[in-house]
């Protein structure tokens, strides 16, 4: 190839001319010749090459300087003639002269461009030698200057960051946010080291975010604490109603974060969340917006370094820092929320499982309303995770979980405890097993034992909360662990008594055990473990049918004249009289016990006959002398038995979910529509709102409770409590449960 500007010839590749210095690829005019318009940054790597052949071209021109002005004794001097008479060109003859020079006579010369258009080239600026990390560029205005004003417009990237991608956007997350900070920070102060703990989790298992696992390192007497308790079940309910809204827009079942009522005994119930503990998760990811906002930053962080390459300054690179430093702050700043609120939820309960079972929340509460207890276990007691709840009528509760089993007071302070049943085969001498409990502060205790005598065997001991134990029974062993049954029913006839399978708060329990001098005989016996007696099972049969024939012939009187007692409830569908716990005209099992009327048939037709009804009804109730009756039509009215007198009928709708309760009648119907001008009106076309209507005696409404998209009562009365799913409401005042 040839130099296009002074002509000599050249080796292929070479970019910078050796005879005239100048690059290639320019014409004598010093334009630079392109195969396009557009502008082109040099290549880094050739700038470095490109200046190191100029400083060569530069001390080639400076030796040739030298040698004119101080030539060699012995060269001679070459002239224009005399080269044009040998037809040499003297500049490439003086060039070839020189051609062996290395080094330039003076330093400063050789740091001078070759021509202008050298001289008027900078390199540009390289950000590659630069540390992003270091913190130089945080004292820099225009390191802080960018960081305030990236840090203050998060949330449009973050509303960018959704629409790009089509996710939605959470508007309410900075109320949200707030709320649980502040009840994080009430909590902060009273558990020490909190704080630690979350920092601690966040740096070794940054995905996570469980609370459990930072609960783990706090004392386990800060979660019996009941301010502790109070603050969390506030970041609970948050939690629990933070995206009620949202599902309930976009799913047709029933609200999965509420609560729901898990059992009553007397004044005391067993409310449970709907969620789990991953549910509460979910929940609270969602309503913290944590996988848009943290998506959100560290898109944008990706797209900074990438504009950090190109910086053309110092100040360009130290805003760019300090955008990045920003949203690195953002996200982790929204990973600490999510810690803080998931602790703030474990600490709700005391844990009485492995998070790995994924729990649900119960909270225990009396008869107000007032949560006396919360603690977390697996959601499905008498699933296949192995544990067991029975709720006694004191309140106290007994819990068969995975390694123990443990009766605890309505306080959560441990009553009774030993091993799990799985365990006892292995279990040492002296170590024992709870098999159940009684409503007086009782329970029935098995030990392990070994003497000379006998060897290895079992004791029954009836045991006090003061300690004290008396032994009721010495067995080579039970038949089956599992046939320990305690929670006896009967009613009806005499042969209605049955035992309940599951854990129960009963003062008797059905035993059925191999004796020390016999072990190919076996033995059933009834334990009463609020007298320590025991009775056979033959005796303790006779015993109670003695109680029913009691009860049937105190009966019979009032089923002859058709007169209702007291809590009798009647259901046209089989006719029979029930004993009213919580009556459903929807459910097959009415969560009742027929009443044992002694074998004689209730005089429906005297009654009515009474109460001048001649309409079909479909059910009628009594308590404390006023007779709830319901009509097949969707009338009902009450009627008082003491004064002949009925009152005002009133129309709760044909065909509808209705309940009887103590404290009124529930009636469950579709929320009427405003555009329909408060009329039911459903075209079919979306998931209609129901509500639940609670009438008093003389048919007025005196509350009303909204049950969602659930059409039905069933699973929402217990005793006083009406659960719509979300909200638990306590039927003597009309007002929600004050679960914090």
């Amino acid at each position: 190839m040839y130099c296009k500007n002074c002509g000599k010839e050249i080796k292929d590749g070479m970019r910078f001319c050796p005879r005239c210095g100048k690059p290639v690829g320019q014409t004598k005019g010093g334009k630079k010749q392109t195969g396009g318009s557009g502008k082109k940054k040099p290549d880094k790597k050739l700038i470095a090459g490109a200046a190191a052949v100029a400083v060569v071209i530069v001390a080639a021109a400076v030796g040739r300087g030298i040698a004119e002005k101080d030539p060699a004794p012995e060269q001679a001097q070459v002239t224009a003639a005399d080269a044009a008479a040998d037809g040499s060109d003297p500049a490439e003859d003086t060039y070839e002269s020189q051609e062996t020079y290395e080094e330039p006579a003076n330093e400063e010369a050789a740091e001078e461009p070759a021509n202008e258009e050298d001289a008027a080239y900078e390199e540009p600026y390289d950000p590659g030698t630069n540390d992003p990390e270091s913190a130089k560029w945080a004292d820099t205005k225009a390191y802080q200057s960018a960081y305030e004003e990236e840090y203050a417009s998060f949330e449009e990237t973050v509303r960018a960051y959704c629409q790009q991608r089509n996710v939605e956007y959470m508007e309410n997350v900075d109320e949200i946010a707030g709320q649980f900070s502040d009840l994080y920070e009430d909590l902060n102060e009273e558990i020490p080291g909190l704080s630690d703990a979350i920092s601690a989790d966040i740096a070794s298992n940054a995905d996570s975010f469980t609370g459990f696992t930072i609960v783990d390192h706090i004392a386990g007497e800060a979660l019996a604490s009941e301010e502790v308790r109070e603050t969390a079940l506030k970041g609970v309910i948050l939690a629990a109603g933070s995206a009620y809204s949202y599902l309930m827009d976009y799913t047709t079942t029933d609200y999965p974060f509420g609560f729901e009522v898990y059992e009553v005994n007397g004044d005391y119930a067993l409310i449970r969340s709907n969620g789990t503990y991953n549910d509460f998760y979910k929940t609270v990811t969602k309503s913290l917006s944590y996988d848009a906002r943290t998506g959100a930053a560290q898109d944008r962080i990706q797209n900074l370094e990438g504009e950090a390459a190109d910086a053309a300054n110092d100040d360009e690179y130290a805003a760019i820092m300090g955008r990045i430093a920003a949203n690195k702050d953002r996200a982790e700043e929204t990973e600490t929320l999510l810690a803080e609120a998931m602790t703030t939820i474990a600490c709700g309960g005391v844990q009485y499982c492995e998070e790995s079972a994924d729990p649900k929340l119960y909270l225990l509460t009396d008869r107000s309303g007032t949560v006396l207890h919360a603690f977390w276990m697996p959601g499905n007691p008498e699933g296949w995770d192995g544990y067991e709840l029975g709720l006694g009528s004191d309140g106290s509760f007994m819990v068969n979980g995975e390694y123990d089993r443990f009766v605890s007071d309505c306080s959560g302070n441990i009553l009774f405890e030993g091993n799990a049943l799985w365990e006892r085969e292995d279990e040492p001498v002296g170590e024992s097993v709870i098999y159940t409990h009684g409503p007086e502060g009782v329970a029935l205790r098995e030990t392990k034992v070994k003497d000379d005598t006998y060897g290895t065997y079992f004791v029954l001991e009836v045991v006090r909360e003061n300690g004290e134990a008396e032994e009721v029974l010495k067995m080579r062993d039970c038949k089956d662990t599992d046939e320990i049954k305690s929670g006896l029913e009967y009613g009806g006839e005499r042969s209605g008594m049955y035992w309940k399978d599951s854990v129960y708060c009963s003062n008797y329990a059905l035993v059925e055990y191999i004796p020390l001098e016999n072990e190919d005989q076996e033995i059933t016996v009834v334990i009463d473990l609020e007298k320590g007696k025991v009775y056979s099972e033959e005796e303790f049969k006779q015993m109670c049918a003695d109680e029913i024939d009691k009860v049937g012939a105190e009966n019979a009187p009032f089923c002859e004249e058709g007169n209702p007692r007291d809590g009798w409830v009647w259901f046209s569908g089989d006719g029979s009289i029930y004993e009213w716990r919580t009556f459903d005209n929807q459910k097959e099992d009415y969560s009742t016990m027929p009443v044992n009327t002694g074998g004689v048939e209730f005089n429906q037709e005297a009654l009515l006959e009474r109460i001048g009804e001649t309409r079909e009804i479909t059910c009628w109730y009594c308590k404390d002398d006023l007779l709830w009756v319901f009509t097949r039509s969707g009338l009902f009215y009450t009627y008082d038995l003491k004064n002949d007198k009925k009152n005002k009928e009133t129309e709760a709708g044909e065909n509808v979910p209705y309940r009887f309760t103590p404290y009124g009648l529930l009636v469950c119907r579709e929320s009427p529509s405003e555009e329909s001008g408060g009329k039911q009106q459903n075209t079919g076309w979306e998931t209609p709102e129901y509500r639940v209507y609670q009438y008093n005696a003389d048919g007025e409404v005196v509350h009303e409770y909204s049950n969602g998209v659930n059409d039905s009562l069933t699973d929402s009365v217990y005793g006083n409590l009406f659960c719509n799913g979300r909200d638990t409401y306590n039927l003597e005042t009309g007002e929600a449960f004050s679960l914090a």
